[in-house]
Order: structure tokens, then sequence, then C-alpha cells
């Protein structure tokens, strides 16, 4: 296991916002995380891909960092276990290889299994269609007891956006999924739609966290297009984006999103906030 004080996360989050953390590890093994949560009681950040984050500007706590934590993947049939760390990319070619598929649509989300998993990932809510649908079981350690835990697809009480891991309660290691039979060629297509959509509506120029809002009024996130504090904006490109243009920080960012809540509540409109704060 790496460790490391004063850690600048930059490199860790897809916004690239600059995050000093006290302390920063890199588990190697399944084992050394689980020793490690089990060995430090104090409040942990536990980060996969770091894609659905807003950082502080300083950390004054643990930061256990999964994403090259394990690249394991089993296939049995159609029923696939994976490691909790692997990037959504990596198991979507594994699977094409042995002609399964299902989750194409996710391929552009920079994410890893987990990620997907605790956010329960999907092409958005007019679609009905997320990674829950091949979900069999979720292996996961319970923080607040330290055993080790298998929660079937209802128990993880998965919804538009949410699971029961966003209680805190528990750490995703792994989870098992029943994929569809689809041919090597066929896969291949849903993989270069879901680029070619990409490249149409979604902002890739500079870095970014994805959506920040569950749900929110159209009109006036239209009108946000382009508007910035300092180096955080939001997209001109991607409505509901916010990109990390000239150096942003933490603060500029908030500012952005807590602009917006404003004129939804002066508005009388929704907005639900789905970008996680990670407080300091």
């Amino acid at each position: 296991m790496n460790l490391y004080h004063q850690f600048d996360l930059y490199k860790y989050n897809t916004m690239h916002l600059h995050c000093i953390a006290d302390i920063v590890v890199f588990p190697e093994s399944e084992k050394e995380l689980i020793d490690f949560v089990l060995a430090n009681s104090g409040e942990l950040l536990i980060l996969g891909a770091g894609s659905n984050v807003i950082l502080p500007k300083k950390l004054h706590r643990t930061v256990v960092v999964m994403r090259d934590l394990s690249d394991s993947i089993t296939i049995q049939d159609s029923i696939v276990t994976c490691s909790a760390s692997v990037r959504i990319q990596k198991l979507i070619r594994t699977l094409q290889k042995q002609s399964l598929g299902g989750i194409e649509y996710l391929f552009s989300v920079p994410c890893t299994v987990g990620g997907a998993v605790y956010m329960n990932a999907g092409r958005g809510e007019l679609f009905h269609q997320s990674i829950a649908d091949k979900i069999i079981k979720v292996n996961c350690l319970n923080l607040e007891t330290g055993e080790l835990e298998v929660l079937t697809n209802n128990e993880c009480q998965f919804g538009y956006r949410r699971s029961v891991f966003h209680d805190g309660k528990r750490m995703i290691l792994s989870a098992s999924f029943l994929m569809d039979c689809c041919s090597y060629d066929e896969v291949e297509q849903r993989i270069n739609e879901r680029l070619k959509h990409s490249k149409d509506f979604l902002d890739a120029s500079k870095p970014s966290c994805g959506s920040v809002f569950l749900r929110c009024d159209s009109r006036i996130m239209s009108r946000l297009k382009g508007f910035r504090i300092g180096g955080a904006c939001w997209s001109q490109k991607t409505e509901n984006w916010i990109t990390n243009d000239r150096n942003a920080s933490n603060a500029e960012v908030i500012l952005l999103i807590r602009l917006a809540q404003l004129l939804h509540r002066i508005s009388g409109k929704t907005c639900v906030k789905e970008v996680i704060t990670i407080k300091g």
C-alpha cells in the first residue's frame, strides 16, 4: 500500500480541482483495502474515478483511492463478476470479446464499476435504462459492523441516480451482472453510437464532473450557458455541465451551482443536485 501526506488530488478528480488532502492511500489489493478501512475508524473518503464530485481546496481526512485497486473480471456463461475499481470501458470491452453486452451506453462515462453501481448510472430518466437492470448482487463491506455483505438487487434500493450506498454505511467491493448475449459487431456499433452522441452533445473540451443536477429547469439552465465565475464556466455546449476552463477553484464552482439553485428558487422551479460536494 502506498501512503502520501499533503497529496494533491488534481489528477484524481475529473473536474481537475486542486485539493490538498492530509493523507491519501492507494491500496494494492482488496485485502489491503479492507484491512486499512477496518483499522481506521475515522471518516474516510473513498474515491473511484472521481467523476461525480466537487472536492474542497483542503481535505482534512483520509482519502482512499480505489481506481487502480484491481482489474478482476470473471465470466461464466452470461454472469459477470467485476471488481469495483475496474473502469467501465474495460468491462464493456471485455464483455464484447465474450459476445456479451447491454451497457454500451455507459462507454463515454468516466467512471469505475463501483461508481456506476453507487450512482446507478444510466442513459437518463426518460430512457428508463440503467446499470441496475443488469445487477444480480453487490459485494460490499459494512463500515459500521466490519462485516462483508452480499446485497441482492432489491436490497440495493436502486432509483434514478440513487442506491442504498448513498447512506455511507457500505463500501462497494464488486458486483455481479447478468449480461445480454450479442455479437462483437453489435456491441461495436452501440459503442460507436455512444461515442458519436458524446462528440455531438457532450463537452469534452475542458475538464468537467458531468451533470450537476438530477432535475432542473431547461430554460433557466440554457440562459446560464457560457456564464462564468473566474475559471469555472457553465458549458456553452452541454446544458447542466460546469467546465474547468481556467484552473478553476472549488469556491468558483460552488458559486456557479448556488447561482443556479437561487434562480430556480426565485422562479419556483425544481432543482435537485446530483454532483456530490465534499466537505473538507
